[in-house]
């Protein structure tokens, strides 16, 4: 749960900062012999509201606060 708490948070963080997701997949790849060779690649941009990471951001935390903590065992005497 905290996990996947932390992965939500910095998810919201990515997407307060950077307002969406960028992705790049390459297309097509030129050899143009030993040292060189040209690849092109497409950016594919998912804007996304502010409001989706904020909402992440705080699902986040929620889910950090309210994960159990591990307690060791007492003692035996």
């Amino acid at each position: 749960m905290r996990l996947v708490g932390t992965l939500l948070v910095i998810l919201g963080v990515i997407l307060l900062i950077y307002g969406g997701l960028t992705l790049f997949i390459p297309r097509e790849q030129v050899d143009l012999g030993q040292a060189f060779s040209i690849t092109v690649r497409e950016d594919i941009v998912i804007p996304l509201p502010p409001i989706f990471g904020l909402l992440c951001l705080v699902v986040g935390i929620v889910m950090i606060m309210s994960a159990p903590v591990a307690m060791p065992p007492p003692p035996p005497y």
